[in-house]
């Protein structure tokens, strides 16, 4: 079942007691909050478009190509955006002892939902 965000949607593709995959469509021009997460760490492959990812600071940037991943560990602060006019789509695989909706702590975000 897809979920629609304000950035795009999302649906889980598995989901297990420490684990859970899912894929990510973010629409063009859009990003997902600046946030963290107290009990996953998540690692996100890009099959599709070009994702800017914001790791720590703003000032650390980065371009995650189709084909290639990147590791975001617990409670480290991230982003990503989709800049292009193309949808980006991102197999996302969280692991931990606690995966809820609920686990995400936003320190900035364009749809006001901190």
């Amino acid at each position: 079942m897809k979920i629609n965000k304000p950035w795009g949607t999302y649906e889980i593709i598995l989901s297990d007691i420490n684990y859970q995959v899912k894929k990510l469509v973010i629409n063009p021009a859009q990003s997902i909050s600046l946030q963290s997460h107290i009990h996953r760490s998540e690692h996100w492959i890009v099959v599709s478009g070009i994702a800017n990812v914001i790791l720590g600071n703003q000032s650390n940037q980065m371009e995650v190509q189709t084909g290639e991943h990147i590791f975001i560990g617990k409670e480290e602060i991230h982003r990503m955006e989709n800049k292009s006019n193309v949808k980006l789509v991102v197999i996302e695989i969280q692991q931990g002892v606690y995966l809820g909706e609920d686990d995400i702590t936003r320190f900035s975000d364009r749809y006001c939902r901190t």
